[in-house]
């Protein structure tokens, strides 16, 4: 296994910094490279269809892109942000990739709070576009380096805005021709807020035109609603159940101002679930178990009660491949 990190130049200006790679050895030809956009997100996400690979150790590479170490921030940190940063992140994450073997690169952009950007797109608001601009860059030297590899990124369901820019760089590398599909991986567990994941689909699918019998997927009726979210106290995100109301009251409006007009559709999809077995679940949870850091914030102080009570969800892994639609 090639486990490489990638460190930030011009340290004393991180949101200005230049991603240089450090190379640790030869890289072997991957076939699947998936971005992470915190250390936890791929192996909540996808980790189950990494570890059914058998030939994961060649095979798949997963990039994690944003930093949560306190010491790249630009001003003092709050005390109630130290719960979301903090430097054990980078290590906890090495940890459970070594553990099946597959190859970790770290782009140590930094992530939303030590960009004094609130996590979660609630207002319209711009800022990123200099964070955007990093990591495209950093992806088309990817792309380049790995032409026969399918890039997996998140789909941004539940709007946080680190998510959000990399669904925004996916959709330039589709649209400039750098990538001729992308795969969009629905992000756990944020995608088991049935409020909040139907209001994304809708979003998203204004510009995609989804393959017949892939609207099933979307807009299946499993996870939560918002009553059974706020009712309930073993929840995923337990501590942000106020903002995942704004969150949803944000998604409702701006699906509301974008309005019922048809739209020409730029993009074709296609939805496809996996199931995992009972085996490589406890594997994928054994996975998840090395962000102990992280843990808490995703599941309460009771993760096993939490995740054995949602075990469909859990052992479902949902992805979408877009590709631009062919003009007639």
């Amino acid at each position: 296994m090639v486990v490489v990190n990638w460190r930030v130049a011009a340290p004393a200006s991180v949101s200005r910094s230049i991603i240089v790679a450090e190379k640790a050895g030869k890289d072997d030809i991957v076939k699947h490279i998936y971005l992470s956009p915190h250390s936890d997100d791929v192996a909540l996400s996808c980790g189950g269809q990494i570890i059914a690979d058998p030939a994961r150790e060649q095979d798949i590479m997963v990039l994690n892109i944003f930093a949560s170490d306190p010491d790249r921030s630009q001003g003092g940190i709050r005390e109630k942000e130290t719960m979301f940063l903090n430097a054990d992140r980078a290590s906890e994450d090495r940890s459970a990739w070594e553990s099946i073997n597959v190859a970790t690169r770290h782009a140590n952009l930094p992530e939303a709070l030590l960009r004094k950007r609130f996590p979660l797109a609630i207002l319209p608001r711009k800022g990123d576009d200099r964070i955007i601009d990093e990591l495209h860059q950093a992806m088309l030297t990817y792309v380049r380096s790995h032409p026969g590899a399918v890039f997996h990124f998140p789909a941004g369901f539940g709007n946080h805005i680190d998510h959000l820019v990399c669904r925004t760089v996916a959709f330039r590398l589709l649209d400039e021709g750098a990538l001729e599909r992308i795969v969009f991986y629905e992000d756990i567990p944020y995608c088991w807020l049935r409020f909040i994941r139907l209001p994304c689909y809708r979003a998203l699918l204004r510009d995609v035109e989804l393959e017949h019998g892939s609207e099933t997927h979307a807009f299946r009726h499993d996870g939560e609603t918002m009553a059974s979210y706020l009712g309930q106290r073993n929840v995923p995100f337990p501590k942000g159940k106020a903002l995942f109301s704004m969150v949803y009251l944000a998604l409702k409006i701006g699906n509301a101002l974008r309005g019922s007009s048809v739209v020409a559709k730029r993009y074709r999809g296609r939805i496809s679930a996996i199931r995992l077995d009972d085996a490589t679940m406890e594997r994928k949870k054994q996975l998840l178990y090395h962000y102990r850091s992280q843990i808490p914030l995703l599941f309460g102080d009771q993760p096993d009660e939490v995740l054995r009570s949602r075990h469909d969800a859990f052992s479902t892994e949902t992805a979408i491949e877009i590709s631009r639609r062919v003009a007639s």
